[in-house]
């Protein structure tokens, strides 16, 4: 059915996509798991292993967007996908090695400082479990650069204007179904095939991942095999008319190459849009996150509501996939993304008064619904800002502009975190969740504040051989389709 929806080269990286997404869901599932039941509950070693991997994309997060934006597309998606590959193989061997360690169980007795400073583990497999940790951030690295240079680079080439936010939406909703199907089939998988032991199960799932990548890569490779790319006329060194902000002068391609993701970052009119969301990342109240889930634990809410409330947070997070390119067309992607992150924020806020009131029995199911309904804003916001960077980030600077998306949201998370292990009491949670309504409120007042300084209209051209200024790839397939001297800018206000 893709075939006859979208042309070849759409329908080939729809495919590389969702099966990466679902290897990648089912790897990141499994590894936790098996470290929480061989550490027999300790939380603190998943953690561990989750953080090194934000930890690594926080340092090099800048780099590899110069990388990204220096070299040509496919060399970028084959040492990303050659980076996962050899991450994943060496970590099966490790967890090997770490596994059949007699007494690896006993070792995690204890927190993370009785870990380090006790002598009932020995340093050998302490060693082991920190390396494995370290190299599991490459896997890290490798979806890294893979996702930056598809969402950011690869489809703005291949898909025309007018399809653009729906196909975004599109490749989310699959990331969703990555999301909920990955933990439900390895896990009916790991039963029914009577693997008991943890270590086939990392084995199985690991293959699998390697299999993905090993796809999505050749898929990617048949995409940069065909002809019919989009080419770009943007001139990075045409001076742009006053007023115009989306195609500002450009330093010297010897500059370009060595300059930061920040510096690209601090100076183009989308710094605000990215901060916002950036800000939306601290978010403790996901219903899919382990800080919620386990707070609902202890307040005694039975497995059946949790159920329903993970499932339904994924429902409504997929119905704002499902509105937002409909309410895009006719509100226009500004308004679209403000009703959505003051939606996000609103119930937030809503939430934490009737948690922190708790007047009547029902104020906790109530709280929920709103955190449900709070989905529908985050997705749509998080595609508005894709739309954005996709419209107005110019083609040397993609890979250092999702770079520093990037390295935001993996320093709020890591913030969240940190919090976590600080307010690790079930009572203190209500303080994670006024800092998430919080952090959604300053998102929302960063996103007004740019609102403020930019408009984004309707711009003529009129006779094309006088145009005076630039063009992202954007809106020069804008003015390549339209034909007559139309198409959408970003001025100051």
């Amino acid at each position: 059915m893709l075939w006859w929806c979208y042309n070849k080269q759409q329908t080939l990286l729809l495919i590389g996509h969702a099966t990466s997404r679902f290897g990648d869901q089912a790897w990141n599932f499994v590894v936790p798991l098996v470290l929480v039941v061989v550490s027999k509950g300790a939380l603190w070693v998943a953690s561990f292993y989750a953080i090194c991997g934000r930890l690594i994309t926080l340092a090099f997060g800048s780099r590899l967007g110069v990388y990204i934006d220096s070299h040509e597309r496919i060399q970028v998606i084959r040492i990303g996908a050659l980076t996962s590959v050899c991450s994943v193989t060496l970590l099966t061997s490790l967890f090997s090695l770490f596994l059949k360690n007699i007494g690896v169980s006993a070792c995690f007795q204890g927190n993370l400082m009785d870990w380090l400073f006790q002598q009932h583990c020995s340093w050998e497999a302490k060693s082991l479990f920190i390396l494995l940790s370290i190299v599991g951030s490459g896997e890290v690295i490798g979806a890294f650069l893979t996702r930056v240079s598809v969402e950011r680079d690869w489809i703005i080439e291949i898909v025309d204007s007018e399809n653009l936010a729906n196909f975004n939406a599109l490749l989310r909703r699959i990331d969703l179904l990555s999301e909920i199907s990955a933990p439900i089939l390895v896990g009916w998988f790991v039963t029914t095939s009577n693997i008991s032991s943890a270590i086939y199960s990392i084995l199985c799932v690991g293959g699998f991942n390697v299999i993905s990548f090993l796809m999505e890569y050749g898929m990617l490779r048949w995409i940069n095999s065909l002809d019919n790319w989009y080419t770009s006329s943007v001139t990075t060194q045409e001076m742009s008319v006053e007023g115009v902000v989306d195609n500002e002068q450009q330093q010297s391609d010897l500059d370009d190459r060595v300059a930061s993701s920040f510096s690209i970052f601090i100076r183009h009119p989308l710094n605000l849009v990215l901060l916002a969301y950036g800000c939306l990342w601290f978010n403790a109240t996901s219903p899919h996150g382990i800080l919620l889930t386990s707070y609902l634990a202890e307040e005694q809410v039975s497995h059946y509501v949790l159920g329903i409330f993970r499932a339904s947070g994924a429902i409504f997070g997929f119905l704002g996939t499902l509105v937002f390119p409909w309410l895009e067309k006719i509100w226009g992607l500004q308004m679209t993304c403000l009703v959505s992150i003051l939606l996000e924020t609103i119930t937030l806020i809503s939430s934490c008064i009737f948690i922190w009131s708790s007047v009547v029995g029902w104020s906790l199911f109530v709280s929920l619904a709103l955190i449900v309904l709070s989905r529908v804003g985050l997705y749509s916001y998080e595609l508005g800002e894709s739309l954005y960077l996709q419209r107005y980030t110019d083609t040397t600077e993609r890979g250092r502009m999702g770079a520093a998306e990037g390295v935001l949201t993996n320093a709020a998370y890591l913030g969240l975190i940190a919090a976590g292990l600080v307010l690790n009491a079930p009572q203190q949670f209500l303080y994670l969740w006024i800092a998430s309504a919080t952090f959604a409120a300053l998102g929302s007042l960063l996103f007004i504040i740019w609102c403020t300084l930019f408009v984004e209209d309707n711009h003529y051209h009129g006779d094309p051989s006088a145009m005076k200024h630039s063009h992202t790839p954007y809106q020069q397939q804008q003015l390549d389709e339209e034909g007559h001297g139309w198409h959408i800018h970003l001025h100051k206000r």
